[in-house]
């Protein structure tokens, strides 16, 4: 029963001739199948790794090999332009998500059994995560004798979140634990349907007492010509459930779906997480101070929007085509191609006439014009006809 109640402490052996690891293609984002195949050995007892020698090829390779035990530390794992989607389609909570990340990276363990080292070097790698679109063409990691370890590169991201900003962390792993750990963001972020937020400085940190427990800190700084400097504040708890606080003084918020391009939003806001649910309450009190309507990337510039045969429009001269969609229909937003002066057709007469001498109708007689030929008849001249 002794490996019911603490399973590392068990042994295993796997030996496995044939390895095929396959990823499953992907419509919404285009990704084909991708399948990687080789064999491996692992051998495990009493929290120890003996041996471990994972090879497989394919779609990039895959190279792991060592030991971790108490005489000997040596682990390393060299993945090169290939896919870890496999791996992170066994993470609980992630498969849902539909996760997919493919590049190169490098991994070794030394030093010793109880406080080991590390190094992490990643390159290129790209996937996908929800409605996320992810790319970090670099990024390192170091963890060293004392347990200290650090993380950087450069993130972008694209989809629900288009960011552009540098990633960092630090904190400690000590007896297999972490502890005093924070995360921290610098660049622009750019939600779904909302305007860029510029000068971004966030950081996620791991609270001392509660090691659980993880609180945001965050800020958002604009400057407009009209209303001066604006700002955006959000802190609180975000792990293991929200309870936020938001603050803006003056923002220059900008809104996709209200076509809001610029704006000062003053606001206090609560968000909390209800407790055993997905939803998140929102109170307080918010308004805008300012606020211009009409697209995020419009000129200011209208004498570019009127064309004419000596000035058309710098768009149609550079291919620039406006993403506008409007909310009319067709007839009302396409211009009809007008002919040449000379292919012009003159407007045909109507066929019917008014007879606007009472006295006379009866001896008035008009024939349609599509007839070769048309006549009156009156007893004298005083008539009036009037063609429309």
């Amino acid at each position: 029963m002794r490996p019911l109640t603490d399973p590392l402490s068990g042994n295993a052996t796997v030996v496995a001739e044939r390895i095929r690891l396959t990823t499953l293609p992907d419509a919404e984002t285009g990704a084909e199948s991708e399948t990687l195949t080789g064999s491996g050995t692992l051998d495990f007892a009493d929290r120890e790794l003996r041996n471990i020698n994972v090879q497989l090829a394919g779609a990039g390779t895959w190279d792991i090999r060592g030991q971790y035990t108490r005489q000997n530390v040596n682990v390393q794992a060299n993945f090169t332009e290939t896919t870890f989607t496999p791996l992170l389609a066994l993470v609980p909570g992630l498969a849902e998500q539909n996760p997919r990340l493919k590049g190169s990276l490098n991994v070794a363990v030394v030093g010793d059994y109880g406080q080991p080292q590390g190094t992490l070097d990643a390159r290129n790698l790209r996937g996908a995560l929800g409605d996320i679109s992810l790319d970090l063409p670099q990024l390192t990691g170091r963890l060293n004798e004392s347990g200290d370890w650090t993380l950087g590169g450069a993130l972008r991201t694209g989809g629900a979140l288009d960011s552009a900003g540098t990633l960092r962390g630090s904190g400690q792993w000590r007896g297999w634990q972490l502890a005093g750990s924070t995360l921290g963001y610098s660049g622009q972020l750019a939600p779904r349907n909302f305007g860029t937020l510029p000068n971004v400085q966030a950081t996620l940190a791991q609270d001392s007492a509660d090691p659980d427990r993880w609180v945001l800190d965050a800020r958002s700084d604009t400057q407009n010509a009209a209303t001066g400097r604006g700002t955006l504040e959000v802190s609180g708890q975000l792990i293991p459930s929200w309870d936020l606080s938001v603050r803006a003084t003056n923002y220059d918020l900008a809104v996709r779906t209200l076509y809001l391009r610029e704006s000062a939003l003053n606001a206090a806001l609560t968000l909390r997480e209800d407790v055993g649910g997905d939803d998140i309450r929102v109170s307080g009190s918010a308004n805008f101070a300012r606020a211009i309507l009409g697209r995020l990337n419009a000129t200011d510039d209208l004498s570019t929007l009127v064309p004419d045969p000596e000035n058309p429009l710098a768009g149609d001269a550079e291919g620039d085509q406006s993403d506008f969609v409007s909310p009319l229909p067709e007839q009302y937003t396409t211009f009809p191609n007008l002919e040449p002066e000379g292919k012009r057709k003159r407007p045909r007469p109507a066929r019917h006439c008014h007879c606007w001498n009472a006295w006379y109708w009866k001896t008035f007689r008009c024939v349609s014009p599509a007839a070769s030929s048309w006549k009156t008849v009156w007893p004298r001249p005083r008539w009036k006809v009037d063609w429309s």
